[in-house]
């Protein structure tokens, strides 16, 4: 069974905004990765790894909750990265207000949860993570 993608082009355009702040604030240069990677980044300086990013977009401020969800699998997959490659990896979120970016090891507090009130298939729901939004540091592009 294909499973349908829910990337719109707004979403992409959206994430390439976010990651021009990044590569502007850490002057470094971003890589778009394959969805099989689960992260959407790859962060180099000079052709070197230095990070590894997923970016995320939200439609409200930084302040309207106090987490950040995140799929336990996105984080089991970044810290796969960050322990074989020896570089970090870094969610950054997109708020109305700001950008903000933690660790993938900043992540606690498993929940079974996810996309509950507008789920749009099964894959919605699922265990999740969540960073703690007030500790996240914020990007200052």
């Amino acid at each position: 069974m294909k499973y349908q993608q829910w990337e719109s082009a707004a979403d992409i355009e959206n994430e390439q905004g976010v990651a021009s702040c990044i590569e502007r604030a850490f002057q470094c240069q971003l890589h778009k990765l394959p969805k099989s990677y689960r992260l959407d980044f790859m962060a180099t300086r000079e052709g070197d790894g230095v990070a590894w990013i997923e970016v995320k977009c939200r439609k409200h401020a930084s302040t309207k909750y106090p987490t950040v969800m995140l799929s336990l699998s996105k984080v089991l997959a970044a810290r796969e990265l960050e322990s074989i490659t020896d570089c970090k990896a870094y969610l950054v979120v997109r708020f109305t207000d700001c950008i903000k970016y933690a660790p993938f090891t900043e992540a606690h507090s498993c929940k079974w949860g996810g996309r509950t009130k507008t789920t749009r298939d099964s894959r919605d729901i699922e265990p999740v993570l969540h960073f703690t939004t007030p500790r996240m540091e914020t990007l200052k592009p």
